[in-house]
């Protein structure tokens, strides 16, 4: 795609690479960076997040230091394709300003499970806060690994959940369909669906269709993707679990 087709597109971007860094940093595991880029196509500030390491800030007044620094070439260039990961300002934005109010000065680098809010003095180069965003939508079930999430066990509290995230960034979505009783999760989807036909779909990383109710499941994947989600059939996950045993309905 040429160079003007993707300035159209957006300005910023959100991108996640599953691979290590491949030198001494290699421990910090896989990353999610995040992009502001002028109309030229070169960075003009930059977030790197990493799995099991800090979250790296670099802009103007600070365009390196020891772990790396601001990228040196252009993401309009022919060699990748970026616009399947455009994103929101807000979205952006967000990510920059999630260490606002929670700086202390600091000298090395903690790991991403201490979930830390650092910068240096000069307010440029933060470690940010490196949570996932995560929403469960589920009558019974929850993650068995007991990881943070937010979870409604309601279609109506699944709407209530989901407008929280109308102007912010969501990591993971994850569906059921059957939620007890004649409840499903429809007006869950129809909000998606709504928000998407006004061209200001929610931005979500990945939806993850987890249902157990196969027909459900594919019915949910065909209509998200037809607006333009990433999404994911994971029904039978081990992710999710009734961790007290299945409750008989």
């Amino acid at each position: 795609m040429s160079g003007s087709t993707l300035t159209a597109v957006g300005r910023f971007y959100r991108r996640r690479w599953e691979e290590s860094r491949g030198d001494e940093f290699r421990r910090f595991g896989h990353s999610v960076w995040y992009f502001e880029v002028g109309d030229d196509g070169w960075p003009i500030r930059q977030i790197e997040v990493y799995d099991h390491g800090p979250a790296l800030r670099y802009g103007p007044g600070q365009e390196e230091d020891q772990y790396g620094g601001l990228g040196q070439a252009s993401l309009h260039g022919p060699e990748e394709e970026w616009g399947p990961f455009v994103i929101a300002r807000d979205a952006f934005e967000h990510a920059w300003n999630s260490a606002d109010g929670q700086a202390e000065h600091w000298g090395s680098v903690r790991p991403a499970a201490n979930q830390v809010a650092e910068h240096e003095a000069a307010d440029h180069h933060y470690l940010v806060d490196v949570r996932r965003t995560i929403v469960l939508i589920d009558d019974l079930r929850s993650f068995v690994d007991g990881r943070g999430a937010e979870v409604a066990r309601t279609s109506a509290a699944g709407v209530r959940l989901l407008r929280r995230y109308r102007d912010r960034f969501l990591d993971e979505l994850w569906l059921d369909h059957d939620l007890g009783g004649d409840d499903t999760i429809w007006p869950v989807v129809e909000i998606l669906e709504q928000a998407a036909f006004e061209k200001r779909p929610f931005d979500v990383g990945v939806i993850n269709v987890h249902s157990a109710n196969p027909g459900g499941a594919a019915k949910i994947a065909q209509v998200l993707r037809h607006w333009g989600y990433r999404v994911r059939v994971a029904s039978g996950s081990a992710d999710v679990g009734y961790l007290d045993g299945p409750t008989a309905s």
